[in-house]
């Protein structure tokens, strides 16, 4: 195992600071306000570009995450999944999908907003039609319908329910009832101080594109306070909330505000995790802490690791960690971690507040 903590802090090219990756763009439709919900994980990426020239069914099989496009897609040959889909793999860029069912919604991310204009058209010849806020739907809002269950079909549920779909940009919207369109006036998530300053630290990454992602609750730490208290807060209340929990903590790593965890595509199996803290030297040690904690804390073994600080939104500042593993099938060091987030039991990795 190789360890290399890095003190100085990084700087990010103008082509990094300034370019939108997908998961940006996604986090750029929900609702800053999923932020103060219960639960570990607010949000699941799922970059489709990479295995687009699968054409198998096992494609996808490595993906974790929330949502019937994925959960389909993982099942369905290519070629099937594209014709239940109305629209060919090539054209989706990405999915994310927040909440829970039945207020589950998935983001379906296009190349274009010309290839999500011609799905949405191309939804008429599936069952879709004129439905309420403006949407289109194929049936009644959380009616179950058996007759209609189709294991590869994305736009119905587990059940048989009906998808409401609209546009948005390059996206389509998909819910399980009418919803209006648009953030009703709310920050994005990806606007969000808290979750852009993580995107600039997974942005400072030098090589590798993200594969899959989730934006983690920083009550995965186990001391943080009430997420619902902070919304509406100003940066300089939020770290003084921070503060106060981080002194309560006691010694030991500094609660993290938030983040996000990624399956990075590069040479080997990378793991990335991007945590927001209140300050860089904050983000400095915790990453450290991190970092070192691996071998003692997770099953999966490692070949090289790194730590580094990122200046992020606000003053602000990201914990950088990755972990480069064996390669294998899909990221197993991903993979173990997800399903530690998952049974929400507890993650020593990023406890905070338990010593060095």
């Amino acid at each position: 195992m190789r360890l290399i903590a890095t003190l100085t802090l990084m700087a990010l090219s103008p082509l990094a600071a300034q370019a939108q990756s997908p998961i940006e763009a996604g986090l750029g439709h929900v609702p800053d306000a999923v932020l103060s919900e219960s639960g570990p994980i607010h949000a699941w990426f799922s970059a489709i570009a990479p295995q687009a020239d699968g054409g198998d069914a096992g494609a996808f099989r490595h993906y974790l995450g929330a949502g019937r496009a994925l959960e389909t897609l993982r099942a369905a040959p290519s070629a099937v999944w594209e014709e239940k889909a109305g629209l060919p793999l090539g054209a989706l860029d990405y999915l994310l999908t927040y909440g829970n069912p039945p207020a589950e919604t998935t983001i379906w991310g296009l190349t274009t907003e010309a290839a999500a204009a011609s799905a949405l058209e191309a939804l008429a010849a599936r069952g879709f039609a004129p439905a309420d806020m403006d949407s289109l739907g194929n049936g009644e809002p959380g009616r179950i319908d058996p007759a209609r269950r189709d294991p590869a079909d994305p736009w119905r549920g587990k059940v048989g329910q009906a998808s409401f779909v609209h546009a948005s940009g390059a996206a389509l919207i998909q819910t399980e009832a009418p919803r209006l369109a648009g953030l009703g006036g709310q920050m994005s998530m990806a606007d969000n101080p808290l979750v852009a300053t993580a995107l600039t630290g997974l942005a400072g990454l030098k090589q590798g594109e993200i594969v899959q992602a989730v934006v983690i609750s920083p009550l995965v730490g186990l001391s943080s306070p009430d997420m619902a208290d902070l919304l509406g807060k100003s940066p300089e209340e939020v770290r003084a909330q921070w503060a106060e929990a981080a002194k309560a903590a006691g010694a030991g790593m500094a609660p993290f505000l938030g983040g996000i965890i990624a399956d990075m595509e590069a040479e080997r199996p990378q793991l990335a995790l991007s945590l927001t803290f209140a300050d860089c030297a904050s983000a400095a040690a915790a990453a450290e802490t991190i970092a070192a904690r691996w071998s003692e804390t997770m099953r999966t073994p490692l070949l090289e690791t790194t730590a580094t600080a990122v200046p992020g939104s606000d003053s602000l500042c990201a914990g950088l960690v990755t972990v480069d593993v064996e390669s294998g099938e899909g990221n197993p060091a991903y993979r173990e971690l997800l399903q530690m987030l998952m049974m929400n039991s507890g993650v020593p990795l990023l406890a905070v507040g338990t010593g060095e």
